[in-house]
Parts: structure tokens; sequence; C-alpha cells
């Protein structure tokens, strides 16, 4: 179901005051509705304490961002003979990530996650975090189709693929209205 973004944030509100169980969500809508969502909408509303929403985080420059050039280069290197290592360095760097954002906060807005899709990186771990007090919302360019998750691999041709829906909990899967 199509919902306008202010009900969305209502359902979030309320999820985000419930202090045990799984909290991941999702929004999912085109590129141009989410980086709307994202500038108008979160950008300025408030928690329930007053403090601002968090900003989004780019999981692909966080990714890239935390390797020295030689570093990059190397791994790049071993990508093309040993792609696994690739994937679990990548792995590990998000585990890092994830530690390190809930030393200090309960709540993180994830976007740009091509990368953690092209490594086929372990995303059940972001189950296992946003639990308890912990909470994740991840913005998904894409749609639901059939009760399906689909995401869109090419903005233009609306080319999609098919995203297991077992990360969310139905009622924690919101697409943005476009109209």
């Amino acid at each position: 179901m199509k919902l306008k973004p202010t009900d969305i944030l209502n359902s979030l509100y309320n999820n985000l005051k419930i202090p045990s169980g799984r909290h991941l969500y999702a929004v999912l809508g085109s590129y141009s509705s989410l980086e709307a969502f994202t500038k108008d909408i979160l950008s300025q509303v408030k928690l329930a304490d007053g403090t601002a929403f968090p900003r989004p985080i780019s999981v692909n420059k966080m990714l890239l961002s935390r390797f020295e050039d030689d570093a990059l280069d190397e791994l790049i290197i071993k990508e093309s003979k040993r792609p696994k290592y690739t994937q679990s360095v990548l792995d590990k760097v998000m585990d890092n990530f994830l530690r390190e954002q809930f030393s200090s906060t309960n709540f993180i807005i994830m976007q740009h996650l091509e990368l953690v899709f092209a490594y086929s990186l372990d995303l059940s771990k972001l189950r296992r975090w946003a639990a308890n007090q912990n909470h994740i919302l991840v913005l998904l360019p894409g749609e639901i189709r059939n009760q399906q998750i689909y995401l869109y691999v090419d903005p233009t041709t609306g080319e999609s693929i098919k995203f297991d829906n077992q990360l969310f909990s139905e009622n924690n899967i919101w697409e943005l209205d476009n109209d």
C-alpha cells in the first residue's frame, strides 16, 4: 500500500516508541521520491525528544571510505581472483560500522546500498542489530508488486530485481506515494 510521507512518519514514530522487538524498517520509492523524502521530509522532522532525525548514511560511501587508497587498490586486484575475499572484507567493514553507530545512537537511516547487493553482503545482520532499543530505517529504490519487493536496477528503464521479503516484517515496509 502506498502512503503519503506523513503517514510513513506517523508509523515510524509509533514504532520508535516500542522498546523491545525487531526494529528494521524500509521505505520504498522511486529514486526521485526517495531523494525528495530525504531532503524535504526527513531533514525537517524531529524525534520525540526534540533532536533532529539522523541524517541518512550512504552505505556505498561508508564502505569505500573505510579503505586507504593502497588498501583499496589491493582489494580491487584480489577481487578478480578471490571475490569471496572482497565479500568477507566488506562484511567485516559493515559489522564494524554498525557496532560504531550503535555505540553512540539507537537509530540509523541507511541509503545507497548498491555495493551491499553487488557483493551479496549478509543483510541478516541488520535484523540482528535492529533489536530492542536499536532501530534501522533502510531507504530502498523499488516497489511492491503482488506482495513482493522489487528493487530498481536501472532508474531510466525501470528494470528491477526480486528482493528477499524475509528481511523486513510486512508491517514495517512502507511505499511512498508518488502523487
